[in-house]
């Protein structure tokens, strides 16, 4: 019986993680702090500057701030914000990055 236990214990740990090797990820991400951009990864590169410029020109922020964008596949562009950030710079963002990307 404990066998059988730790042989569904094993299959359970090796789904999860081949689960998390392969489920999908973020396309974009954005790392905004209170002096201005820190970390960015996966934007398109025709809009980079463009992107930055505009995150480096938002009000200053409490703390730090990571924007999420993924495309999704009916081309619905679905941005994840962590971090504390008012409703209206979050729409800005969110309307700016619907614009460009």
């Amino acid at each position: 019986m404990l066998t059988l236990f730790v042989r569904f214990a094993v299959i359970a740990l090796i789904g999860y993680v081949l689960w998390r090797i392969f489920r999908p990820r973020h396309g974009a991400r954005i790392v905004i702090d209170q002096h201005g951009v820190k970390h960015h990864e996966g934007l398109p590169r025709s809009h980079r500057r463009e992107i930055l410029e505009f995150m480096d020109e938002l009000p200053p922020l409490d703390g730090t701030l990571t924007v999420c964008a993924q495309r999704e596949p009916n081309g619905y562009l679905r941005l994840d914000f962590r971090g504390r950030v008012d409703p209206g710079t979050r729409q800005q963002i969110r309307n700016f990055l619907n614009t460009v990307m």
